[in-house]
């Protein structure tokens, strides 16, 4: 079973990555700037996806793959149907939520 779609974190933590003073100063720098990253161990990673039925894996997993073959990329015409008014476009959104 690939479970590897199904569980991402932000990055992984790992001992023999270069994170030099990163544990002294309860930090780490990268270039994302004042963006905050989850470090997520990579054994917590390994117990949560033990405990994932298998098909939750499945699904997600099928997901995923629909999402990289192009499935997701249409758009259903239900918020027009349903309200009225067409769609909020994503430039918009990202407009209303940057300001």
């Amino acid at each position: 079973m690939d479970t590897s779609p199904a569980l991402r974190s932000g990055a992984v933590q790992h001992p023999s990555l270069p994170f030099d003073g990163a544990c002294e100063q309860g930090a780490f720098y990268s270039t994302v700037g004042e963006g905050k990253v989850a470090m997520v161990d990579e054994g917590d990673v390994a117990a949560v996806a033990a405990q994932i039925p298998a098909w939750v894996v499945d699904f997600i997993n099928d997901l995923r793959r629909r999402e990289r073959n192009g499935g997701a990329a249409w758009v259903s015409p239900d918020v027009e149907r349903v309200t009225g008014r067409p769609r909020t476009a994503y430039a918009e959104s990202v407009r209303a939520v940057l300001g």
